[in-house]
């Protein structure tokens, strides 16, 4: 089998070499050419690459974890280079690319390797020349780089003309600033150049190869009045007048129905009706959904107030704090309501995987038993002519569009949180004349997923509980070491992990569940989405009985694919169509954060090979620069909160408000403060109302932290 891996490779030169060891002759020349090298030598091994070979006046270097390595091996090379003779600097030449390339006899073959050295040639004097597409796969991880567009450039050996960027040139030369990010669009208009206030993580190479085939396999071309993606073969959308979009081969329509007992309870005013459009959008006239929609109108909300359509599992028409602002619409999430005519929910997988929890969280066995079931599952569902490319967030984008259409809403608000931010968004870009504001809840910025790195995120917000626990006397006192506690535990469970019966949080089962290292992390991470445990993890990670740790360990296991009413085919199809391609970089994580990496399902990834739906990534992670009113609220202690998302989507949008709340997690949406559900009111009413965005930080109690019993 032949050993490829997706690195960065970065080719130097050192420019003048010849000439400058000529005018110092031999000895002063082989001494020189000696400190160049070391400094060049010291430079890849700060930044984690490896030497290939030396090309006499420069290195090929690759970099099997990181491509941002790549990009600040470049800098420092070129910043040693110049300190090493101030009377005569050296001036260097950088070329760097990314790809899946060929490793044979400690060497490495491929066209990426041809792209760096083509670049590298083609750089002039203390410049570094890259892909346009690598800015676009360091994203906002690469905020510490600036990335100026050349336009295209035709390398010799290489078919076709390149779109081409100069890696931290002379800010000045473009008037972007330091923290500018180069978006890419693969179709080869011009680059959007967006700031990015988000903190720094090294993003793993590996995750670029995803991103390359996405690039590869999404060509556009005109269809008479519309747009086709190859990658899904769905028409898209044909522009009126370049602001509001209209469906491809069918009308949408809204039929009434009786409202269920459970919103009658919550909401006695409402009305109910099913969004009736097509499965999936490739073919028009093929089987139709129906997505249950709650009408909750309000009793005397002002004529300018826009209605709101909720796109949101987690913000269900009875416990929405937009009640009475304005006219709310709750739109289902297509595959993750209950009823409807196609049933996603999967026999094979919730019996495969609940046997399988008495193995080690990532059994290789275990896996291939999952893995197996799904397959089956897959084949069941489109024997039976379930389209599985019709789930994934570009159609909800569509479905919020087709509402808005079937009742004449004209300009509606999106109120959306986590996952279902990006079909928000997808929606803002393709209608900006639909859009009256959006309210993002624990936002998930395009081109990032709560998928890519499980790991880091938990280790994050865990090290902020313990920040927190250090700023309380009561709790640092009764847990002085939670992270070395932690850690104990782990390597116990790791090392003799514990056979035990419990029942799913849920009240499920009772599961034969063997508790090991990683599904105590899994524990953690349950007991960090809601905000109400967060004063329990300490407790917990000291003294929670293995019973209750495994309970909360497989929770996620239950919700999505062992509950006989889970999601498991929606859930599949909408993550597998987005998320895997990010979620390679969880894989690495996992080895550096090994007491995390419990957070990251081990079967999602070959499941999602297997799974078979096309990619909807480009279409859904080009970032939403845009005027229009935006309110982005995030808990501090949930995914969203500890990567900084809010910020990163508020640097391309400026009418944005950030509401930070500290002390709450993933549930933000559905148990807002007061703060924030006033916040929220006054803002769908009149998005140009000036919000008080920090009245959340004092109003919010901090965690009450529970002590040992």
């Amino acid at each position: 089998m032949r050993n490829t891996a997706t690195v960065a490779v970065l080719f130097c030169d050192v420019v003048g070499s010849t000439e400058r060891l000529t005018r110092l002759g031999d000895e002063a020349g082989d001494e020189f050419r000696r400190r160049v090298f070391a400094e060049l030598r010291r430079c890849v091994t700060e930044s984690k690459g490896t030497e290939v070979k030396n090309l006499g006046d420069g290195l090929m270097v690759v970099f099997e974890r990181s491509s941002i390595g790549a990009l600040e091996c470049a800098g420092s090379m070129h910043a040693a280079a110049a300190h090493i003779d101030l009377d005569d600097p050296v001036h260097l030449r950088v070329g760097i690319s990314v790809g899946e390339v060929a490793h044979e006899d400690d060497d490495w073959f491929g066209t990426p390797v041809v792209e760096a050295a083509r670049l590298c040639s083609a750089a002039g004097s203390d410049q570094t020349l890259a892909p346009a597409l690598l800015a676009s796969v360091v994203g906002s991880r690469g905020r510490a780089h600036r990335f100026r567009s050349l336009g295209t450039m035709t390398l010799k050996g290489l078919a076709g003309p390149m779109q081409v960027v100069e890696v931290d040139g002379d800010p000045s030369s473009d008037g972007t600033e330091p923290a500018a990010v180069v978006h890419v669009d693969p179709s080869g208009h011009d680059p959007v150049v967006a700031s990015s206030r988000r903190r720094r993580w090294v993003a793993p190479v590996a995750a670029v190869v995803a991103v390359l085939l996405v690039v590869a396999a999404v060509l556009v071309r005109s269809r008479g009045d519309g747009v086709e993606d190859a990658a899904s073969g769905s028409p898209t959308t044909v522009p009126l007048g370049d602001e509001v979009t209209s469906p491809v081969g069918y009308t949408p329509e809204l039929e009434p129905t009786d409202c269920p007992p459970d919103v009658v309870a919550a909401v006695p005013g409402a009305t109910c009706g099913d969004l009736v459009v097509p499965e999936f959008r490739g073919a028009p006239d093929g089987a139709s959904i129906r997505l249950p929609v709650v009408e909750v109108a309000a009793p005397s909300a002002p004529e300018s107030a826009d209605p709101v359509v909720i796109l949101d599992v987690n913000e269900p028409a009875g416990l929405t704090s937009l009640r009475g602002a304005t006219d709310v619409y709750s739109l289902g999430l297509r595959g993750f309501t209950p009823g409807g005519e196609v049933t996603l929910t999967c026999p094979e997988l919730q019996s495969a995987w609940s046997g399988s929890l008495s193995s080690r969280a990532d059994d290789p066995g275990a896996i291939d038993r999952r893995v197996e079931a799904s397959d089956a599952f897959a084949e069941r569902l489109r024997a039976a002519g379930v389209q599985l490319e019709g789930y994934n967030m570009a159609e909800a984008a569509n479905d919020i569009r087709d509402l808005a259409i079937a009742l004449d809403l004209g300009r509606v608000s999106v109120a959306a949180g986590g996952y279902t931010t990006t079909a928000a968004t997808a929606f803002a870009r393709s209608n900006p004349g639909a859009v009256a504001s959006l309210l993002l809840t624990n936002p998930t910025p395009p081109g990032d997923s709560a998928l890519e790195d499980p790991a880091g995120a938990l280790a994050s917000s865990f090290d902020a509980v313990i920040e927190l626990c250090a700023a309380d006397p009561a709790c640092t006192a009764a847990y002085p070491d939670l992270d070395e506690q932690f850690e104990q535990r782990y390597q116990a469970l790791q090392a003799r992990p514990e056979l035990v019966s419990t029942k799913a949080l849920s009240g499920s089962g009772p599961y034969s569940v063997l508790l090991d290292g990683r599904r105590l992390a899994a524990a953690v991470e349950s007991a960090m989405r809601e905000s109400a445990r967060l004063g329990l993890v300490p407790s917990a990670v000291q003294q929670a009985s293995d019973e209750l740790t495994a309970a909360a360990g497989i929770d996620e296991d239950v919700n999505f694919f062992i509950d006989q009413r889970a999601p498991s085919a929606a859930f599949l199809s909408i993550t597998c169509s987005y998320d895997a391609p990010l979620n390679r970089t969880a894989e690495i994580s996992d080895a550096a954060r090994q007491q995390f990496a419990g957070a990251n399902e081990a079967t999602f990834a070959p499941m999602c090979d297997s799974w078979g739906v096309p990619s909807v990534y480009d279409q859904l992670s080009q970032p939403l620069a845009s005027d229009v009113p935006v309110l982005l609220a995030f808990g501090a202690l949930s995914v969203s909160g500890v990567n900084d998302w809010a910020d990163t989507m508020a640097a391309t949008l400026p009418n944005a408000v950030v509401v930070p709340v500290p002390a709450m997690s993933e549930d933000l949406a559905f148990a807002p403060p007061p703060c924030l559900r006033s916040l929220r009111r006054e803002f769908v009413v009149d998005p140009s109302v000036p919000l008080d965005a920090r009245a959340c930080e004092q109003d919010v109690p901090p965690i009450e932290f529970v002590g040992p019993s």
